[in-house]
């Protein structure tokens, strides 16, 4: 892994296991900016759970009097690149489109909710021109780390600059969910694989991996 690569991981690792795959849960929300029925633009929010917060917080020194820019930085530029190589947390396509809308990086930013969780925003953009479709398929996943992640109302998936309805696929069972990407983990050679965090398996059951946008 590279240094870049390496680093992030260990931004992003949770308390309890610097290591541990999935390594924690994500809360999801993705909305489409439509501009004559075209793919325009794309923001994704991405909620991470009180226990990922908290160790993501105190790598980066999040809330310090003197606030280190550099890690902040480096974590920005490292998810930025995830999305516009792996299109990392989120897939999106017109619905029956064998390929994914291949997105570009535009800006990234975050801020800390009342309770303390960290909410991590990003604006995207076609890197090619996108025909006009009626139905997109959405997907929020995570192929890097194996985070859990989860739409978990269908107001987290929605459109501007069009009227459209959004379905949810789900629910999951959180415990199965975790297993799968656990496994997929050590599939991948990834070490502490066998290890799950436990906000992982907080609740019985997550919210919708995916979603159907219709305008």
């Amino acid at each position: 892994m590279h240094g870049r690569a390496a680093a992030a991981a260990l931004l992003l690792a949770t308390a309890g296991s610097a290591a541990a795959h999935p390594h924690g849960r994500l809360g999801c929300q993705v909305q489409l900016g439509l501009e004559g029925g075209r793919l325009g633009w794309v923001t994704q929010r991405l909620t991470l759970d009180a226990a990922s917060s908290a160790a993501l917080a105190e790598r980066l020194q999040i809330g310090a009097a003197e606030p280190v820019p550099q890690p902040v930085a480096l974590f920005r530029d490292l998810v930025l690149g995830l999305f516009r190589h792996s299109g990392w947390m989120l897939d999106l396509r017109a619905e029956g489109a064998a390929e994914a809308v291949a997105l570009d990086d535009s800006a990234a930013a975050w801020h800390r909710l009342d309770d303390g969780r960290l909410v991590l925003s990003l604006r995207l953009a076609p890197k090619a021109p996108v025909p006009a479709a009626a139905q997109w398929a959405i997907a929020c996943r995570d192929p890097v780390w194996y985070w859990v992640a989860e739409y978990t109302a269908p107001d987290a998936v929605s459109a501007s600059g069009a009227t459209c309805t959004a379905t949810l696929d789900g629910p999951r069972d959180a415990a199965a969910e975790a297993a799968a990407l656990s496994a997929a983990a050590r599939a991948a050679g990834a070490m502490g694989a066998e290890q799950v965090a436990a906000s992982a398996t907080s609740a019985a059951q997550l919210g919708a991996g995916r979603a159907r946008l219709r305008c």
